[in-house]
């Protein structure tokens, strides 16, 4: 193994051995790094009330700005697409939803200039 290989695989050593011993402090941090390494997936919900109005919900961070959004969320590592929608339709409109389980539409984002969170699959 190179120098360089060695280095890496003990910073990934540490990483997972301070995961493993504090998860909730570093999940956000890790989420962000690996962010910046993958795609992510989400669910984006579209809901609608019996009158045909469409839920919307408000941001304002440094990923979206100050708007209205589609209530959506990330998939958590290995939680299935499905397992995320009611949490997801909980947690931002406050709505309890019964869902058909296939997607309406799969689509993808990249926003080049973004660091971190600039890569999306949305179902």
């Amino acid at each position: 193994m190179f120098h360089g290989q060695d280095r890496l695989a003990k910073l990934i050593d540490r990483l997972e051995g301070q995961i493993a011993a504090c998860p909730a402090t570093l999940r956000e941090e890790v989420f962000i790094v690996l962010s910046r390494l993958t795609r992510l997936v989400n669910v984006d919900l579209p809901i609608r009330d019996a009158s045909a109005r469409t839920a919307l919900t408000w941001r304002s961070d440094e990923f979206y700005g100050p708007r209205w959004l589609v209530p959506c969320g990330v998939i958590r590592h290995k939680e299935r697409a499905l397992e995320r929608i009611r949490p997801v339709a909980s947690r931002e409109p406050g709505a309890s939803v019964a869902f058909d389980p296939n997607p309406l539409l799969v689509g993808e984002t990249i926003t080049p200039m973004r660091r971190n969170r600039g890569h999306f699959v949305s179902r």
